[in-house]
């Protein structure tokens, strides 16, 4: 169902820096600097930028990002070397949230994962 990393040695890289610690965990967004606070009504900014686990590859790539027709962003498939189906999977367990399965609007529901997590969903399955 998921095609393997075209290229495993940025995989090995990826997988090593979601469990370095050095990245701040973040959701919704490839890289954010800021987070709106309910309880004050504003948006705030974050000490240092938050990642979902597609951002650290981004980061550690340096590969495009394509911005979507709904104004959220993706990596380009062709620099990251991860389709838009892997891509959706990866952003649901970051996120946690619906992951569609099927035409028939089959989904699964994930909570949202730790990096440490998502590694290990990556060393087993890109």
């Amino acid at each position: 169902m998921f095609d393997k990393m075209r290229d495993q040695e940025l995989k090995a890289k990826w997988v090593a820096e979601l469990r370095s610690g050095k990245w701040q965990q973040g959701r919704d967004e490839l890289k954010t600097t800021e987070r709106w606070d309910a309880d004050r009504g504003i948006v705030v900014d974050l000490e240092a930028p938050n990642y979902c686990c597609l951002g650290v590859l981004r980061e550690i790539s340096g590969g495009a990002i394509l911005e979507n027709p709904d104004g959220s962003e993706t990596l380009d498939p062709e620099t990251s070397g991860l389709n838009e189906t892997t891509q959706e999977q990866l952003a649901a367990r970051n996120d946690g949230g619906r992951y569609w399965i099927s035409a028939n609007q089959d989904y699964k529901r994930f909570d949202p994962h730790t990096f440490a997590e998502i590694a290990d969903w990556i060393e087993e399955n890109l």
